[in-house]
């Protein structure tokens, strides 16, 4: 038994012990103690945020590429060439912010990733 969980049980246990005027503890709350403490450190791995978060940080990556590559590519939409820069910027505008909301999805999922692994392995 790991000092955690000795002293997670040493708590319930000294909980359950009586105080002036009670009756003894009963061996079923003393029980319930221990293994109330087992579940603890039996408990499972925080959920897969992991493949979320690479999933998304590479869609960002290559929508904000793809951005990137239509904001500085000519438009030809109308025939003014100062229209089409303009009017080819917005939508790698568009489309690059669009891969920066992708990436900070990522970077979230990773952050709640590592928080939960490490809150899960604190309590082995």
């Amino acid at each position: 038994m790991s000092e955690s969980e000795y002293n997670y049980t040493k708590l319930n246990l000294e909980a359950a012990e009586p105080t002036a005027g009670q009756d003894a503890p009963k061996a079923e709350s003393v029980a319930a103690a221990e293994t109330n403490s087992v579940k603890i450190a039996q408990s499972s791995p925080p959920p897969e945020n992991k493949g979320y978060a690479i999933l998304f940080l590479v869609v960002g990556l290559i929508v904000a590429c793809i951005g990137i590559y239509v904001a500085y590519k000519d438009a030809g939409v109308v025939g003014g060439d100062a229209y089409n820069y303009i009017i080819g910027a917005g939508r790698g505008a568009a489309i690059a912010g669009l891969g920066i909301v992708f990436a900070i999805i990522g970077l979230t999922n990773a952050v709640f990733y590592v928080a939960k692994t490490i809150e899960h392995t604190s309590r082995k």
